[in-house]
């Protein structure tokens, strides 16, 4: 049972991390700072370069 609990937990935690990670990413992008281009994937969430709806 509580192992079943820690596995829930990283699980969250890591979509936790990846929302947030492409939330940055599209922040960068709408800000124009320099840096490398974003990948593949903020363009995927963030085709007009603003952050993910779900993030507020």
């Amino acid at each position: 049972l509580i192992g079943d609990r820690v596995q829930l937990i990283e699980l969250l935690f890591r979509l936790l991390i990846v929302q947030l990670s492409l939330y940055l990413c599209c922040l960068n992008r709408a800000g124009g700072q320099a840096g490398p281009p974003a990948p593949a994937a903020c363009a995927k969430y963030c085709p007009a370069g603003k952050p993910p709806a779900s993030l507020g």
